[in-house]
């Protein structure tokens, strides 16, 4: 393996599993809308260590200054960083897109308390796989995270970036147009709508072929390398299948739509 295509080829079936999976069709009303927020609000939040891992090696922060090794993913890397944690919100206002996540929780009375109160801890210093693992949350949410941050910690940016471009970016204008399509609830949600939206617009149309320029950057004519980021890609996805299903599940057989708790 040692090209985008070949990539593609070997973590299609993982992708159309998660277009097709049925938890779209499951989002009928404003309350199964809320209960899918409160888990994929962990996914939001997440994401943005996947970015900062990757600034941290493209564009670091360093005194004194030196230029970076590549510019031009360096401004990619940054335009992504701009836009995650300054974008405009639907009422004009600069904001982090977790911010605006959280607001369009609480538009809709969806509880942002599992996610805020698990954030609280690690700004309060507690150490991050402990603090997963001892989260009363299903095992799936915990493997999502674990996933994320054991691919940070690797250092490998071959890794990184795979689960960056294929598990989030390139994934998820198709994955949100599904959200937007398949449920009737978005007039009663205009600030999750606007979400939704956005990332349709930057993740399809710059920040997704860009990230895909980012992997053949980093895998170069290596098919060890390319071999690698198929696999962490095909985990992105393959993790992110997991949590919806989980997600569906309980969509499915819980007519009160409270967070899910580990049993």
């Amino acid at each position: 393996m040692n090209s985008i295509a070949e990539l593609r080829a070997y973590i299609q079936p993982s992708m159309d599993r998660l277009i097709d999976h049925s938890v779209y069709k499951n989002l009928k009303s404003i309350d199964d809308v809320k209960y899918f927020m409160q888990y994929h609000a962990f996914a939001v939040w997440d994401f943005m260590s996947l970015v900062k891992a990757l600034q941290t090696h493209f564009a670091p922060t360093t005194l004194p200054w030196f230029n970076p090794q590549n510019t031009d993913v360096a401004r990619f890397i940054n335009e992504i960083v701009l836009s995650e944690e300054s974008d405009m919100d639907s009422e004009g206002n600069f904001s982090s897109h977790y911010a605006m996540y959280l607001n369009a929780m609480k538009e809709i009375g969806a509880s942002t308390e599992p996610i805020e109160s698990f954030v609280e801890e690690l700004k309060n210093g507690a150490p991050l796989f402990e603090t997963i693992a001892g989260m009363n949350l299903p095992v799936e949410l915990k493997q999502f995270l674990k996933f994320t941050f054991e691919t940070i910690e690797s250092r490998e940016i071959h890794r990184i970036a795979a689960a960056f471009t294929f598990g989030r970016e390139d994934i998820i204008p198709e994955m949100f147009l599904q959200v937007l399509r398949n449920s009737g609830e978005m007039q009663s949600a205009p600030k999750f709508k606007y979400y939704l939206d956005r990332h349709i617009e930057l993740d399809g149309d710059e920040h997704g072929p860009l990230s895909v320029k980012l992997m053949e950057i980093v895998c170069g004519n290596d098919s060890t390398i390319w071999q690698q980021a198929a696999e962490s890609a095909k985990r992105a996805i393959e993790m992110r299948i997991s949590l919806w299903t989980l997600i569906d599940r309980k969509l499915s057989v819980s007519t009160q739509k409270t967070f899910y708790l580990a049993d």
